[in-house]
């Protein structure tokens, strides 16, 4: 694998149809046809479609004909002819356990027509969620309910995620990996839930705009993980003891000893919290010290270093974010898809707690991928849904060129990767971290003080951040194991 950054599909992206029905240029919506109008176009759908509906027994059938429909329905100029193929897509996709496929027709309809998403989006969830049949479509349905979820987020529809969330269970019912991490999902977001209600409740009785501001800044902090946000506000409010923490925060001059002083105050204020608060806060404090380390030397150095060993060693049994597990391959330009065809199960991923590990010795030989010949293969983990993060990384196998190969990621809402290749060498230790600088996510690896490696990509446009080794010849080996 080539030090370049390369974009490749690694995930269906529907969502970027959700985005584009609330853009502020998006064509006028229609109101949504009558119930007899509409009784009509279906008819009307499935005798167009008979010889195709009556062929699709097995869900790859189905799967094509929705597919065959949705592409149909853009060239349908019959408002209500239209909205019955997509409505019929969608019925197609769920029955085909497709929650991307089935994504991608309700975005469409609330994209044309003056109806909201959320209903249409839940029963989808579900009907899909039922029609799941095998571990790997298990596991492609985690991986599109999570992308969904974190659109949903952004745009503040918390139950419609906590539902969508539900159904996910069950998509997953074969794996107990994947429930484990649907049960921690599902938790922070009934927290994250009952927070969003008393937020509107307490914002609808407060009286005076810095009430509100702390009020918001705590929120966006605590419990949306959008510190560049929150901070603002929290410097704005009247809490005694957040307001003056924020602004000392944000103060574009402050020293590393102030700084420091800061990060004490968050990590202090993290003891007085619980659940999704606990954890955020504490891993906001720990992002301050682990962005102090190559600024500070001697006793205080000693002393961030000392800090972040008593916060890892809290975190050491708590629970770490979900992690999407797919196979790799580089074939040209790097590739990783869930259960991608032609490319073997090469190497062992696990993940416990806040730890990713890649290990294990290559069996296979060359096989076609994509069209082509290759034998890079390996595992890629993608920790989705990612804010500001910090962690290390280390290898008790080197990258060696055209054999064993490591690389960071980033996850782009159109599904892409922003990939690069790093050294990586056995008995070093490697720190990375996630940042917004400005209006870019940047994910960087260091060695000591020095970046090695550094990927950006939009912030809005960010999903998630990801690890891979890839091996090249049999009996070659990787292993690489990442905290965070």
């Amino acid at each position: 694998m080539q030090p370049l950054r390369t974009t490749a599909t690694i995930l269906a992206s529907a969502l970027l149809c959700l985005a584009a029905a609330q853009a502020q240029d998006a064509p006028k919506r229609l109101a949504p046809p009558g119930a007899d109008e509409l009784k009509d176009a279906a008819k009307q759908t499935r005798e167009t479609f008979k010889s195709s509906l009556s062929a699709a027994l097995e869900q790859s059938d189905k799967n094509q004909v929705a597919r065959d429909m949705l592409a149909a329905s853009e060239g349908e100029k019959n408002p209500a002819l239209r909205h019955a193929m997509l409505e019929l897509s969608v019925d197609l996709a769920c029955d085909s356990a497709d929650l991307n496929l089935a994504i991608q027709g309700v975005s469409k309809i609330e994209e044309a027509y003056e109806e909201d998403a959320a209903p249409r989006l839940i029963q989808a969830a579900g009907d899909t969620a039922k029609a799941v049949r095998t571990p790997e479509s298990g596991s492609d349905y985690f991986q599109n309910a999570q992308a969904l979820i974190s659109r949903l987020l952004d745009r503040d529809q918390v139950a419609t995620a906590r539902k969508v969330a539900e159904h996910t269970a069950t998509a997953v019912r074969a794996s107990s990996a994947l429930q484990s991490s649907v049960s921690l999902i599902l938790a922070d977001l009934r927290e994250l839930e009952a927070a969003h209600d008393k937020l509107a409740r307490a914002l609808a009785a407060a009286k005076s705009d810095a009430e509100k501001a702390s009020l918001k800044g705590r929120h966006l902090c605590f419990y949306r993980e959008k510190w560049e946000q929150g901070l603002p506000l929290l410097a704005a409010g009247h809490d005694p003891v957040l307001q003056p923490l924020a602004e000392a925060e944000i103060q574009k001059d402050a020293t590393p000893e102030a700084l420091c002083a800061v990060a004490d105050a968050w990590d202090k204020q993290s003891e007085k919290l619980s659940g999704m608060a606990k954890r955020q806060v504490r891993s906001h404090a720990e992002f301050l010290y682990r962005d102090l380390l190559p600024k500070v030397g001697g006793l205080a150095k000693v002393k961030v270093e000392n800090r972040l060993k008593q916060i890892e060693s809290r975190q050491a049994a708590a629970p770490g974010g979900p992690v999407k597990v797919a196979k790799a391959a580089y074939v040209g330009e790097f590739s990783g898809r869930t259960f991608a065809e032609g490319v073997p199960d090469e190497l062992a991923i696990a993940s416990t707690g806040r730890t990713l590990h890649i290990s294990g010795t290559k069996k296979t030989d060359t096989q076609t991928v994509l069209g082509r010949r290759t034998g890079h293969f390996g595992k890629i983990g993608l920790l989705m849904g990612v804010g500001r993060r910090t962690g290390e990384l280390g290898v008790t196998v080197p990258a060696r060129n055209d054999q064993t190969s490591y690389a960071i990621h980033l996850v782009k809402a159109d599904g892409t990767l922003e990939s690069q290749a790093i050294d990586l060498k056995p008995n070093e230790k490697y720190a990375w971290q996630t940042q917004v600088d400005g209006n870019q996510m940047v994910l960087r690896v260091f060695s000591g003080r020095n970046p090695i490696a550094t990927l950006r990509a939009p912030a809005d446009a960010a999903r998630g951040i990801g690890f891979s080794a890839t091996v090249r010849h049999v009996g070659e080996k990787a292993d690489l194991q990442v905290k965070w």
